[in-house]
C-alpha cells in the first residue's frame, strides 16, 4: 500500500466510525418495546355477540309409515279359486280380495251339523231314560247305582254336544274365511298368489299387503342431545294437547314442501341403547296420497321462539370438526374458544348454543393472523350487528 493512500484512509475510516456510533445510540434510544407490539399486533375488525329471539327448529331425517299395515294371510287350507283385486288399487274395507275353495269347508260345516243332531237326539233319549229312573228309584224298584250310571250319561252327552256345536261353530267362519277381506280401506300391493295355488298350509302363506295411505305417520329419531335440547325450548313437548299441537312440516327428497303441516302423535318409551335416539312419529294428513311408505323425508318441528346468542357465520372457523371463535378482551388480547354451532338464521348468523355470551367482541376480519394469547388492534367494532 502507497503513503499517500494509508495517509487518507485512516482519517477518512476514522471519521466514519465516530459517525455510526451517535447513528446507533439514536436507534437504540428511539426502541420501545410497547410500540413494536402495538405494530406488529395484526389489525382485527370485531362484532359485539348478541342475544335475538330465534324460531327454534329442529330438522331430522325422517320415514314414511303407513298408519295401518297389514299381511294378508290365509286362515284356512284350500285352493285360491278367484282373484278378485287389481295390484296397487285403492280398497274398501271389507272388500274381497280372494276366495277359497268352499267345497270342502262346506262339507265339514254339514258333517258337524249331523254330529250335532245326532248328539241331540241321543241326549233326549239319555233325558227320558234318566227321568224313568229317577221315577224307578222313588219308588225303590230300581237301585241308586242304576240312577247315577244314567245321570253320568246325560252329563256325558251334554258336553259332547257342547264340543260338537263349538266344532260346528268353527266350520262355519272356516266358510266364512274362504272369502279375504281388506281390513280397513287403503291400497293393496303385489299379488302374491294366484288362481289355483294351495294357501293356508303354513302360517307363513303370504298373499298380499294392505296399508292406509291417509293418514300416514313419518317416523324420526331425535338423539339423546336434540331431545333434551327440544324439551328445554319446550318442556311439554311430549305431551301436547289437543289445543296446543306440536306442529311440523316435511320436506321432500327432491327440496319441494310437502303441502300439509304434521303433528307430533307418538314418543316412545325407551331409547334405542345401540344408536341412543328415540323414536317420535308426527301424523300427517295425505289426501292425494303423494307420501308413500317407505319414502325418505325431512321432517321439520317448530317450537316456539327462544332468545339465542348469535355471531356472524364468518366469525366461525374449524378445524377437525373442531368449531371455535376468537374472542378479544378489554385488553386488546384474542383468546381462542371452542363453541357448540345452533342452527343458521337471519340469513348470515349462526346461534351459539355454547362458548359465547352477549356482549363477547367476535373477531369477524383478521383471523388467518390471529393466535391465542396474542395482542391484536382493533380497528372496527360492529354493535350488534352482522358482518357483511
Amino acid at each position: 500500500m502507497s503513503a499517500l493512500f494509508r495517509y487518507f484512509w485512516r482519517p477518512i475510516s476514522l471519521l466514519t466510525l465516530l459517525g455510526a456510533v451517535p447513528v446507533m445510540a439514536l436507534a437504540s434510544c428511539s426502541s420501545d418495546p410497547q410500540s413494536t407490539d402495538a405494530k406488529a399486533a395484526p389489525e382485527v375488525e370485531v362484532v359485539v355477540a348478541r342475544s335475538v329471539s330465534v324460531p327454534t327448529r329442529f330438522d331430522f331425517i325422517g320415514t314414511v309409515e303407513a298408519v295401518q299395515r297389514v299381511e294378508l294371510r290365509a286362515r284356512v287350507r284350500g285352493y285360491i279359486t278367484a282373484v278378485k283385486f287389481e295390484e296397487g288399487a285403492l280398497l274398501e274395507a271389507n272388500q274381497v280380495l280372494y276366495e277359497i275353495d268352499t267345497r270342502p269347508l262346506e262339507a265339514e260345516q254339514r258333517a258337524a251339523a249331523a254330529s250335532v243332531r245326532q248328539t241331540q237326539a241321543r241326549l233326549e233319549e239319555a233325558r227320558l231314560n234318566l227321568a224313568r229312573e229317577e221315577q224307578l228309584v222313588a219308588a225303590k224298584v230300581s237301585a241308586q247305582a242304576e240312577l247315577d250310571a244314567s245321570q253320568a250319561e246325560v252329563d256325558a252327552l251334554a258336553a259332547e254336544l257342547n264340543s260338537q256345536r263349538a266344532q260346528l261353530q268353527q266350520a262355519k267362519l272356516d266358510v266364512g274365511y274362504s272369502k279375504i277381506r281388506a281390513p280397513f280401506a287403503g291400497r293393496v300391493g303385489e299379488r302374491l298368489v294366484d288362481v289355483g295355488e294351495l294357501v293356508g298350509d303354513t302360517d307363513t302363506t303370504l298373499l298380499a299387503v294392505v296399508v292406509q295411505e291417509d293418514p300416514v305417520f313419518v317416523r324420526f329419531a331425535p338423539s339423546e342431545r336434540e331431545r333434551r335440547q327440544m324439551l328445554d325450548v319446550l318442556p311439554t313437548l311430549e305431551t301436547p294437547s289437543a289445543d296446543a299441537p306440536v306442529s311440523g312440516h316435511i320436506t321432500m327428497s327432491d327440496g319441494s314442501a310437502y303441502p300439509h303441516e304434521g303433528r307430533l302423535a307418538f314418543v316412545d318409551n325407551v331409547f334405542d341403547t345401540s344408536t341412543r335416539s328415540i323414536i317420535y312419529k308426527a301424523v300427517v294428513d295425505n289426501p292425494d296420497r303423494t307420501l308413500k311408505p317407505g319414502e325418505s323425508v325431512t321432517q321439520t318441528l317448530n317450537l316456539p321462539p327462544s332468545d339465542e346468542v348469535v355471531v356472524p357465520l364468518v366469525a366461525v372457523a374449524s378445524v377437525q370438526d373442531i368449531d371455535y371463535v376468537y374472542v378479544v378482551d378489554d385488553e386488546g388480547v384474542a383468546h381462542y374458544r371452542e363453541v357448540e354451532l345452533g342452527p343458521v338464521v337471519n340469513d348470515g348468523e349462526r346461534v351459539i348454543e355454547v362458548g359465547v355470551e352477549v356482549g363477547d367482541r367476535i373477531i369477524v376480519r383478521g383471523l388467518q393472523n390471529v393466535e391465542d394469547g396474542a395482542l391484536v388492534r382493533v380497528t372496527s367494532t360492529n354493535e350488534g350487528a352482522s358482518a357483511a
